[in-house]
């Protein structure tokens, strides 16, 4: 059966607070949000896939506000930002509520920063201002996979939540993850057979807990293989893994690096097991296992899990130094 020609990320994205999947609290605290139709600054942070984005998207639509949209990646100019902002929060746009009374207290307007991390230091400082000289009728949500790039008076100023689950949370939005992708599967028309189901549960748990990472691989097997097999639980980023390993095995220290910065830290370790069997020999792989196992823990408690996956990367060139295939 061939799949339509769009991405399903984007044709199933959340369009309300009601389709986001997000810890306990921080569910609760959106949905109170949109009850009262009160909206703070928000910084919503999280590892990459995890729908901070569609949240913040959602939470405008819920709340019927107008929306200005900044990639903090592309549009690295403050300037140019700051000026979009003011231009944005100071004019008047008509809203569904201007003949509302009882609305009167809503905000009408909210800006999206998306990947806010990319933001320099001064970037984020300048925004400061901005937040309090469009404080009267505008509203910032920023988005970010790294909370600790993001200057404490900038954070100090947004309500925090959290995208990042724990552990005794894995197995409910486990849960909630396979109801949306067989949802999707079957909207498709993809009918499922309890041990293809078996598969797609042992798909979730390969990838998790980036979402996003699963639909888009999902999409492109199915592209591929029109039916779900085994094969599914080989998918994976396989082709940078293999890039950075070639890399590690010709102690190319600079490319190394600048390969971490596409790589993503949550992902690496489980691919990276995965492939580097099939280049090295049968007794490097105890030396590989500790290290990757040690680079879990650090990455776990780094503030930059950039330059962890650099630090492991070095230790298993070291390590693997004249034990490749």
């Amino acid at each position: 059966m061939p799949v339509k020609d769009s991405l399903w990320v984007e044709r199933y994205r959340p369009q309300t607070i009601d389709d986001i999947v997000a810890p306990e609290s921080t569910e609760r605290m959106l949905c109170k949000i949109v009850e009262t139709g009160e909206l703070t600054n928000l910084l919503l942070h999280g590892t990459a896939g995890l729908g901070k984005t569609a949240t913040a998207r959602s939470l405008v639509n819920d709340l019927k506000a107008n929306e200005l949209y900044i990639n903090g990646s592309l549009e690295t100019s403050i300037d140019a930002v700051r000026q979009r902002v003011m231009q944005f929060a100071m004019t008047h746009s008509v809203s569904l509520f201007d003949d509302d009374e009882d609305d009167g207290h809503r905000i009408r307007k909210v800006v999206i920063i998306d990947e806010m991390d990319r933001l320099s230091p001064q970037a984020m400082e300048s925004l400061k201002v901005v937040l309090e000289e469009a404080s009267s009728n505008c509203r910032f949500i920023f988005c970010t996979n790294n909370l600790q790039k993001i200057i404490s008076p900038l954070q100090s100023r947004c309500k925090l939540l959290s995208f990042n689950y724990s552990s005794d949370q894995t197995k409910g939005i486990m849960l909630k993850y396979f109801k949306r992708i067989k949802h999707i599967l079957n909207e498709e028309g993809y009918d499922l057979s309890k041990e293809q189901q078996s598969i797609l549960a042992e798909f979730i748990q390969q990838f998790f807990p980036d979402f996003r990472k699963m639909i888009n691989e999902l999409q492109g097997y199915l592209m591929e293989h029109d039916e779900i097999g085994m094969d599914l639980l080989r998918v994976g980023d396989s082709t940078l893994t293999v890039d950075l390993i070639n890399l590690i095995k010709d102690k190319q220290f600079k490319k190394m690096t600048e390969l971490c910065t596409e790589l993503d830290p949550d992902y690496f370790f489980s691919s990276f097991y995965r492939e580097v069997r099939n280049h090295v020999k049968a007794e490097a792989m105890p030396d590989v296992v500790f290290i990757l196992r040690d680079g879990m823990h650090t990455h776990a408690l780094a503030i930059d899990k950039e330059i962890n996956l650099v630090a492991v990367c070095t230790e298993l060139m070291q390590a693997l130094n004249g034990k490749w295939k």
